[in-house]
């Protein structure tokens, strides 16, 4: 998987863990977590995403995240 398209998950309002670790994804947009209101655990390890900007998580729908795990990228 190279990207997540912006609203993917938006239709599961009770998602409360996404594992996308081992793919491709080099960049991430607030707009993928539309509609994630039950989501604590977000886990990236060993994608290819190089830089995060500062609104990627600033998304209302991400209240409840507790664990985000985005090591063994190519974060600069």
């Amino acid at each position: 998987m190279n990207f997540i398209e912006d609203n993917s998950f938006s239709d599961l309002k009770n998602l409360k863990k996404i594992y996308l670790n081992y793919n491709l994804i080099k960049k991430l947009t607030s707009e993928i977590f539309n509609g994630l209101y039950s989501l604590e655990e977000f886990d990236l390890t060993l994608n290819r995403i190089r830089k995060l900007k500062t609104n990627s998580f600033s998304n209302n729908s991400l209240k409840k995240l507790k664990i985000l795990i985005i090591r063994n990228n190519n974060i600069k």
